[in-house]
Parts: structure tokens; sequence; C-alpha cells
């Protein structure tokens, strides 16, 4: 799977927040590296705006849909023949 972000990530473990990008500032931590390999376990839609992602290296990534004007993310399925799942 590649995701494709335009807007900002937050990665937490547990009940803290270990990393953040954005556009404009790009990773705050090393954290994300964690995400590399590690297998999803779940994803839930917390609300119209935020998409939450559980791996199993104990991180869950937050994708914040902070745009009214523009798409903030495009998922990308191994395989997939179809057109992207547009955020």
């Amino acid at each position: 799977m590649c995701i494709s972000v335009q807007s900002r990530i937050t990665l937490v473990e547990g009940s803290s927040v270990v990393g953040e990008w954005t556009p404009e500032t790009n990773w705050t931590t090393l954290a994300y590296q964690r995400l590399l390999k590690a297998s999803i376990q779940s994803f839930s839609v917390l609300n119209e705006r935020l998409l939450e992602i559980r791996f199993s290296s104990g991180l869950v990534a937050q994708f914040h849909d902070n745009s009214d004007q523009h798409e903030s993310m495009q998922i990308y399925l191994p395989g997939d023949k179809l057109a992207p799942i547009v955020v």
C-alpha cells in the first residue's frame, strides 16, 4: 500500500504523540521509520476529518483532513487496477 498525503499526520504511541508530519515542516522525529514494513492491524474513521490506522509496530497514524478545498490524501492498494481512494 502507498499513501500520498497533503495534510497533517500525527503518530501516537499509547497516549503520547511521538511525531508529526506536515507538508511545511516534514517529520518532527524519526518515529515514522517504525512504520516501514509494519503491517496494518486495523483502521477507523473517527470523524469526517480524521482517519486512524493502527500498525503492528505499536504506532497509530492519524491522518487529518485539514482542507475544505483540496483532497488530503490518496491511498493506493497493491495491484489495484482501479483509481486510488481519495480522501
